[in-house]
């Protein structure tokens, strides 16, 4: 249940497996200010890290405005590695990221994703994996120089709470979503972290 196409682990799926491409520009400015912008604004009684909502606001900001020219990258040229251990969870994952026209490599394992970690464009965690806690597989992939920079976003339904965000945040982690994910927050979030490490993307 991972590939619609039945194929295996470490299979790189491209976006014409059954999925559409949804047209996405960029937002140019600092990845890590704007999420620290969302984390900080929870509006009352919401739980801070799901603001799937505020973090979409900020990275499409000014893409609708009058004169401005849209800049779109090939996003085909891309792999995204998801990193869960419940197939249907990472199945679902990888079908909102090749909806965006963005191909992507699967692992079930901490151990797994730090070895083809350096094979992608970005990374897509679950914290809570059988092997290795997904904090300290964030920690490990900044301390490589191969994936020092490469885009982070670690996500959970389990770790909910403000101590494990902040936990993934002090470990370098671009984002730290709460799932459900929000496919068009997520699509988004990739391609303008992606374009903003990727110069030429």
């Amino acid at each position: 249940m991972v590939c619609p196409r039945g194929h295996g682990h470490g299979h790189i799926c491209s976006p014409d497996h059954g999925a559409t491409t949804e047209g996405w520009g960029r937002r140019g400015g600092p990845a890590w200010e704007n999420l620290r912008m969302t984390s900080n604004k929870a509006p009352p009684g919401q739980r801070s890290g799901s603001g799937f909502a505020s973090i979409l606001e900020h990275v499409n900001l000014g893409l609708s405005r009058p004169g401005r020219a849209e800049n779109v990258f090939d996003r085909s040229g891309h792999t995204v590695l998801v990193v869960d251990d419940v197939p249907a969870q990472r199945y679902s994952t990888e079908r909102m990221v090749r909806a965006g026209g963005y191909r992507t490599l699967e692992a079930e394992t901490g151990h797994d994703a730090v070895n083809l970690a350096s094979q992608v464009s970005a990374i897509i965690l679950d914290v809570n994996l059988p092997d290795v806690h997904g904090i300290d597989v964030c920690t490990t992939l900044r301390s490589r120089k191969a994936t020092a920079t490469t885009p982070i976003i670690l996500t959970s339904a389990v770790y909910v709470d403000d101590l494990h965000r902040d936990a993934g945040l002090q470990a370098l982690a671009d984002a730290y979503l709460i799932a459900p994910l929000d496919p068009d927050a997520l699509r988004a979030l990739l391609d303008r972290l992606i374009q903003e490490r990727s110069p030429a993307a």
